[in-house]
């Protein structure tokens, strides 16, 4: 971790040039440096602006050689991603690592090559994004659970249709949905690669819509939101709490 230039730690009065400050601490202490801006401005004599000062923090450095991601916790969407099968059946997974690409509609997935879903895009060159309301965590943890002999005969429970544009599944009574045609895959990243595609179709559920006649802080109490706490919780989110609970299945979805 680098050290904090002057020009980082104060405006006017720095670490290097201020005499009220813990310089000889700041040069000798050992990583890591907390930068924290005084909200006065201090006076030596004579004004001289705004002073920040350095605080040793409490942290403790990650063996990057291993996966850090299982060390604590953090905050994602939970999605399911959708994707036909060779005889023409259904695959549906759940997947957090997941972001929108950019402000156009483009959106991506971590994946890796193991699972039917990579092989299924690569096919077909479509997918499908279903994002489940708080009270379907049971059927998202169904979507997580391992196969059989090749099968995973927990999805003659779940209640699909098809998408209208795309030859993919989506799950019923979600509150958003996107269509997806396969953009271009990405490798590289250790035995993941990122999957994203250009969304041709959405819909959402109108109670879940901004509107001008609507306060956004009554939308997000009267529906509420579906995040995933990596690893192995759910949290549902409102206007009021934020309802954290463990996942009916252990491991992560990937």
């Amino acid at each position: 971790m680098m050290r904090p230039s002057p020009r980082q730690v104060g405006q006017g009065c720095t670490l290097t040039n201020c005499p009220k400050t813990d310089r000889d601490t700041w040069r000798t202490s050992p990583a890591p440096w907390h930068v924290e801006q005084v909200s006065k401005p201090v006076t030596h004599g004579v004004q001289i602006g705004v002073v920040a000062r350095v605080c040793l923090v409490p942290v403790v450095e990650l063996d990057v050689g291993q996966p850090i991601w299982d060390r604590f916790f953090w905050v994602a969407p939970l999605v399911i991603i959708g994707t036909r099968e060779p005889d023409g059946g259904h695959d549906l997974a759940p997947k957090h690592m997941v972001t929108p690409l950019g402000w156009k509609n483009y959106f991506g997935f971590v994946c890796t090559p193991r699972h039917r879903t990579f092989g299924n895009v690569q096919r077909v060159g479509a997918f499908t994004v279903t994002y489940p309301r708080p009270d379907q965590l049971v059927v998202t943890s169904l979507a997580a659970s391992p196969r059989q002999d090749g099968q995973k005969p927990v999805l003659e429970y779940f209640t699909t249709f098809p998408g209208q544009t795309v030859h993919a599944p989506l799950i019923e009574e979600a509150y958003l949905y996107f269509e997806c045609r396969h953009f271009k895959s990405v490798d590289g990243f250790g035995p993941n690669c990122l999957i994203t595609g250009e969304i041709v179709a959405a819909y959402a559920e109108p109670e879940f819509l901004r509107s001008s006649e609507i306060d956004d802080q009554e939308l997000v109490h009267d529906s509420p939101l579906f995040a995933y706490l990596s690893p192995g919780r759910f949290a549902a989110i409102d206007k009021d709490k934020i309802v954290v609970g463990q996942a009916m299945v252990g491991n992560n979805p990937r």
